[in-house]
């Protein structure tokens, strides 16, 4: 008789067992909503979550998580390969009022997206630090009013920034910089309006930027290297520098660290400096450029050249 009592109790543990583990089990995308959603649902499209942190536990590595619809959202860290999305028309908010906005952290192959996010610094150092990871991608998103800079790469992977806003911004718009291994960007159609500097590559990075726009800073676009033994390389392609202190600044202040820039076809004028390169920095041009109407001088310091290959 015992065992018999024994078999739908068995049964009965088994399921929920396996109950429990389906509930559980991570998703290829999940969903938050400002509107709707609730940390204890599971994250999927009939019961969103309220905020990033919770949907990225619940999500598949490599997956997305969706903003389903407008409104405020925390500020969060990925460690993981993942795309973080609001679609067109769907306004992402994200407000720091001290850190950073988002902390993107994964493993060393990890590839993260981030697209469509609206990043406020309202005390916040950072809108993204990139730490560590394969990659980021940063795509049409509007990052400002950050302390330090609105998009920091420390990390020895690559970042990728398309169409994307930052704006006033203490330090930098973009720095990429890294005193260990080797960072590389890619900036594409970005606008860095008056941030202390718009662009800034530091020790052991490598950094290009094309059709995209400096202006209202301390620098536009800037390469420097303050440690011994560093290399910055910035390249720039088609792009505007205006109404700076320096349109285009070759710094090296390095013991024996070197920062180079080599510019062609754009235009560097209305700054206080055009094209500047100091204390054994290299500022290359190929010759292709409009550097005119700059207030104190449209070059300072020794500007070399190279030709199209």
């Amino acid at each position: 008789m015992n065992r018999v009592r024994l078999v739908p109790s068995t049964l009965m543990f088994v399921l929920f067992t396996l109950t429990s583990a389906l509930m559980i089990q991570a998703a290829p995308k999940t969903f938050v909503s400002a509107q709707r959603g609730n940390d204890a649902n599971l994250c999927d499209l009939a019961g969103p979550c309220r905020t990033f942190a919770r949907a990225l536990t619940q999500v598949d590595v490599g997956g997305e998580v969706v903003v389903l619809d407008s409104g405020d959202y925390e500020p969060f860290t990925i460690g993981q390969s993942v795309t973080v999305q609001a679609p067109a028309g769907v306004y992402a908010g994200i407000t720091a009022a001290s850190g950073y906005a988002v902390t993107v952290r994964p493993a060393s192959t990890g590839v993260v997206v981030l697209r469509g996010l609206t990043l406020k610094g309202l005390g916040g150092l950072t809108g993204i630090w990139f730490s560590a990871g394969a990659a980021l991608h940063v795509e049409d998103c509007v990052i400002s009013g950050f302390s330090n800079d609105g998009i920091t790469s420390s990390a020895a992977g690559l970042l990728f920034v398309k169409d994307t806003v930052v704006r006033n911004c203490g330090r930098d718009g973009i720095g990429v910089s890294s005193s260990t291994g080797s960072a590389k960007a890619s900036i594409d159609r970005c606008r860095l309006e008056k941030n202390g500097d718009g662009v800034t590559v530091g020790g052991n990075a490598k950094v290009t930027v094309r059709d995209s726009t400096a202006t209202g800073g301390a620098g536009g676009f800037v390469a420097v290297t303050y440690i011994a033994g560093t290399t910055a390389e910035l390249n720039i392609e088609n792009c505007l520098a205006s109404n700076n202190g320096y349109g285009v600044h070759a710094n090296y202040s390095g013991a024996s660290g070197t920062a180079t820039i080599r510019i062609s076809n754009s235009t560097v004028t209305d700054n206080n400096y055009g094209l500047a390169v100091e204390t054994n920095g290299t500022l290359l041009s190929r010759q292709n450029n409009i550097v005119e109407g700059n207030l104190f001088a449209d070059t300072y310091g020794p500007i070399g050249t190279f030709a199209a290959k």
